[in-house]
């Protein structure tokens, strides 16, 4: 329990590099494709839904596996970002 303090910072640190990460992209995307989503609020989205499959996998709740995580963050993004994913999430080609 003397660690957890470490800890959270340690996965805060983690959590706030890969909320910029999803940031950066989202905005690149937001500029590509003029969607009209605020880029950090889609980024948070994206993270929150990560961060729940994650936690859904890691208690095994309901039978959800790796792969059907993977097709739902994936179709997510083809949901969110039409102009540049596929419905099943799959990049689409440059027009």
């Amino acid at each position: 329990s003397g660690a957890r303090e470490e800890y959270r910072d340690l996965c805060w640190a983690r959590d706030d590099a890969l909320l910029a990460a999803f940031s950066g992209l989202c905005e690149e995307l937001e500029t590509e494709g003029a969607y009209g989503y605020d880029a950090r609020r889609t980024a948070m989205a994206i993270y929150a839904m990560e961060e729940g499959l994650w936690l859904r996998l890691m208690l095994g709740n309901g039978g959800l596996e790796r792969a059907d995580a993977l097709d739902i963050a994936l179709a997510m993004l083809g949901t969110l970002f039409p102009r540049h994913f596929e419905p099943d999430g799959a990049v689409r080609a440059a027009a």
